[in-house]
């Protein structure tokens, strides 16, 4: 596992945050311009993964029989 870097400089949503080591070659990072706020949470899956599971199960077992 690697090491966690240094914090670079915040920017505001689509403006440069002025952060750059010596050797990477980059000047400027832009931030994204879009919201990244939600409006409400999404709602949770109908069935679980193990509801899933055992429907593709039965559904494999009934096709072999035919």
């Amino acid at each position: 596992m690697g090491e966690n870097g240094m914090v670079g400089t915040p920017g505001e949503p689509g403006e440069p945050a002025s952060y750059c080591p010596s050797d990477c070659g980059v000047s400027h990072i832009k931030a994204p311009s879009f919201a990244m706020e939600m409006s409400e949470p999404p709602s949770p899956p109908s069935y679980s993964n193990r509801e899933k599971l055992a429907t593709e199960v039965l559904f494999r077992r009934r096709k072999k029989k035919q």
